[in-house]
């Protein structure tokens, strides 16, 4: 019950000072000009976006993966084993081990297939 009631607690909270902060800031006020990207003075070249490069996309995604497996090597440096360690926790020790074989063969990979190339 207590759980219930510190989470409904902090909600109200977090919501509260949503509102007062947009019923109490600054109102935001839209010239026309404001929204528009800034060129020097100079009226826009182009009036559409142009597509980006699919490339973008697969270097974003190899980023997100890379970064991802970063933050799960944090708990498996903590976890290297110390003198009378028990079995379970060699073998959590080792199945850290192989997920950076793993890693490290993606990168090998990606590397090697020329993921990080533009051309």
């Amino acid at each position: 019950m207590e759980t219930v009631t510190a989470f409904l607690f902090f909600l109200f909270a977090a919501l509260a000072s949503a509102n007062v902060s947009r019923l109490l800031g600054p109102k935001q006020r839209d010239n026309g000009v404001k929204g528009e990207p800034f060129e020097t003075g100079q009226p826009p070249l182009e009036e559409y976006r142009e597509a980006q490069h699919p490339r973008v996309f697969f270097v974003a995604m190899a980023f997100l993966v890379f970064d991802v497996a970063a933050v799960f090597l944090f708990p498996f440096v903590l976890s290297f084993p110390r003198e009378g360690e028990t079995p379970g926790e060699v073998l959590i020790f080792s199945a850290g081990l192989f997920f950076l074989g793993v890693v490290s063969f993606s990168l090998w990979y990606f590397w090697k297939r020329g993921g990080s190339q533009w051309e």
